[in-house]
């Protein structure tokens, strides 16, 4: 994904799955930047607004990552994770 990023910096899969990839190795910080940057790209894209709100370690007692679950749940309310996150 990195050397898609490297021919295509704008590209919304290769910066949503290496989020995928960096918050599942506990990368938070690398993981929110890819995610935050898809949503930049597709305000829409509401997967890239739940994982941007479980980035955060503090998830739970975050304000920003509430307002991304709202955000998730917004654009799709039959996205459940996004409810347990609210």
């Amino acid at each position: 994904f990195e050397e898609v990023l490297k021919a295509d910096p704008d590209n919304p899969y290769a910066h949503f799955n290496l989020g995928v990839i960096f918050k599942y190795q506990g990368k938070y910080e690398a993981a929110a930047k890819h995610f935050r940057r898809v949503t930049e790209l597709d305000p829409t894209d509401d997967r890239a607004w739940l994982y941007l709100g479980y980035s955060n370690v503090n998830y739970q007692t975050d304000p920003e990552s509430l307002r991304q679950f709202r955000k998730a749940v917004e654009l799709n309310p039959y996205l459940v994770p996004g409810w347990h996150g609210i």
